[in-house]
């Protein structure tokens, strides 16, 4: 337990003192700076959009949508999941909920 509690301070210690570093350089206006915004934010948003993309797969009611294909094989009628006020609040909770899960 006392090692755990001292990686832990140690290594929220130097990530913190390098974030505030690294944000102190990057608020200078610089054109290497741009650039490297651009390289430390684009896999962010390449992930983000990934995801979108797959739940938007999963959650379609076209005939294609893997949740609306797997409840016909069941003999269940599909759900308009992103269409409906009903169900679409929860369309969209569920994969927020599940990558926040993921990451715990």
């Amino acid at each position: 337990l006392g090692n755990t509690a001292l990686y832990a301070l140690g290594a929220l210690v130097s990530i913190m003192i390098f974030s505030l570093l690294l944000a102190q350089w990057m608020f200078k206006d610089r054109k290497i700076n741009s650039i490297a915004q651009t390289v430390f934010f684009t896999p962010h948003l390449v992930a983000g959009v990934s995801a979108g993309f797959i739940w938007s797969w999963l959650m379609s009611s076209q005939s294609y949508g893997l949740f609306n294909s797997v409840l016909n094989s069941l003999g269940l009628p599909s759900v308009r999941w992103l269409d409906d006020s009903s169900t679409a609040m929860l369309s969209i909770i569920m994969p927020c909920a599940s990558i926040f899960w993921y990451s715990v």
